[in-house]
């Protein structure tokens, strides 16, 4: 296990949180997180979680491969 790869598992439970807590600055925070310097598939659960995933283009079937 490489020491400095992302958490994915994590990412997807913090992603999902803030999409729990609303507020506009939870929601601003999953937008930048689907900025190009993301991880893409930490892009595509923020993305998800907007609901912007096709605006994104996002292939749900690529990213859940």
């Amino acid at each position: 296990m490489d020491e400095d790869a992302p958490a994915y598992w994590l990412c997807q439970k913090v992603i999902s949180s803030l999409g729990e807590i609303g507020t506009p600055e939870a929601l601003e925070c999953l937008r930048r997180m689907t900025n190009p310097s993301w991880p893409g598939v930490v892009r595509w659960h923020a993305a998800v979680e907007l609901g912007v995933e096709d605006e994104l283009g996002f292939d749900e079937d690529q990213m859940l491969r």
